[in-house]
């Protein structure tokens, strides 16, 4: 019945979990990370005496706005939908008199579209239309043949037909930012890893050829766009959760790289197989978290810079080790800074964009008397 008020007020509504034990800040961030608006229902039956009542709450959280709105009313029960319309219709009313609610608040994922243009037709446009020229590109290396005349009108088809899927997919349903990038990040990520991991592996064999390189390439990426869009289904992504995902398949090479020259102890040689297995592996993880995890753009990309930064640090105060008489031992003792560098250079910056205390919620009640419990009474609650 509320979905149905809240539709004819113009707002598409989506079911989610039950969020009813949330505090108000937690509830202000979520609507903030996911980019719209949330309405927490809540009503529970009261006895006093012979008589019967009910008492219902209503929250509305709107992303940007630095408080909850709250509507709380007691009464009988056989009035319970009528006065929870007229409630709910409260709650929205000043926002609808000022004329900024929206027909259809932006979506930041995957799902039917209903009015509105998808925010991220571009950046799926050019993905898809690279990805396809990389598709006809990796089929003309597979074949083994080097004719130009078959090279270029496989991209050309290629590239054609990512731009019309990318155009059909953006017409069906809203594809926010966030989704896009998600998407570009599985098919890049294991494309990249795949070529890595061959190279490292039997590139140095005699009887390795550049065709089997671009298999593997092909397979990992065709799969991972295949589990992009899995996660997809499971969750719109926001930009943040995107960028989280694609983060941690750049953290995982460089992490896997330093791991491989650790294991061995000469940097002599680049450690392919090392960031092909690291990137695969932090590209599934960090994807995976972005389906429970929303963390907010701002602070994802603080914490790739104080990781990038930190590491940075570490491999220049110990580089004398790799550059003076290098030996397995030193070159651990580099591998080791790099990383210590690198996990302290994240920790300050998680430590530093940590939520402050003024962000806590504080709920303040008003003292009232014993028998103000069962009757009218005042409330003084948000957050500071």
């Amino acid at each position: 019945m509320l979905s149905e008020t809240a539709e004819d007020l113009g707002l598409v509504v989506e079911l989610a979990p039950a969020m009813g034990g949330e505090g108000q800040a937690s509830l202000r961030r979520r609507a903030l990370d996911e980019e719209r608006w949330l309405l927490v229902p809540s009503f529970v039956r009261v006895k006093n005496g012979s008589k019967e009542s009910v008492e219902l709450r209503l929250r509305v959280v709107v992303p940007g706005e630095h408080y909850v709105r709250v509507r709380s009313e007691r009464f009988k029960f056989p009035d319970l939908q009528v006065r929870a319309v007229v409630a709910l219709r409260d709650l929205l009313r000043p926002r609808r008199q000022t004329g900024l609610l929206r027909p259809s608040p932006r979506r930041a994922g995957l799902q039917p579209r209903s009015t509105g243009k998808s925010a991220g037709r571009s950046v799926l446009a050019t993905t898809a239309t690279l990805y396809g020229g990389f598709i006809g590109y990796s089929l003309q290396r597979v074949s083994g043949s080097e004719d130009p005349r078959l090279l270029y009108p496989l991209m050309a088809v290629g590239s054609g037909l990512g731009l019309g899927v990318a155009t059909l997919v953006t017409d069906e349903w809203d594809v926010g930012v966030g989704s896009a990038w998600y998407l570009s990040g599985g098919a890049w990520w294991p494309a990249i890893a795949g070529h890595l991991i061959y190279q490292g592996r039997f590139g140095h064999q005699g009887s390795s050829n550049g065709a089997e390189a671009w298999r593997f390439g092909l397979i990992a990426s065709v799969s991972g766009v295949g589990l992009s869009s899995m996660g997809l289904l499971a969750r719109p992504m926001t930009e943040g959760a995107a960028l989280m995902a694609n983060s941690a398949g750049g953290l995982g090479l460089v992490t896997g790289g330093l791991i491989d020259l650790g294991l061995r102890g000469d940097v002599s040689e680049v450690p392919l197989a090392g960031m092909g297995y690291g990137a695969m592996a932090g590209w599934l993880l960090g994807s995976t978290a972005a389906i429970h995890i929303r963390p907010s753009t701002g602070r994802m990309t603080v914490l790739d810079l104080g990781i990038a930064l930190g590491g940075l640090v570490g491999a220049s105060v110990a580089s004398p080790l790799i550059f003076d008489d290098p030996n397995p031992t030193k070159t651990r003792g580099w591998v080791g800074a790099c990383g210590g560098g690198m996990v302290l250079g994240g920790a300050t910056a998680w430590l530093l964009t940590r939520e402050s205390k003024s962000e806590s919620e504080v709920l303040a009640y008003l003292p009232a008397p014993a028998w103000m419990t069962t009757g009218p009474g005042l409330q003084w609650s948000g957050a500071w």
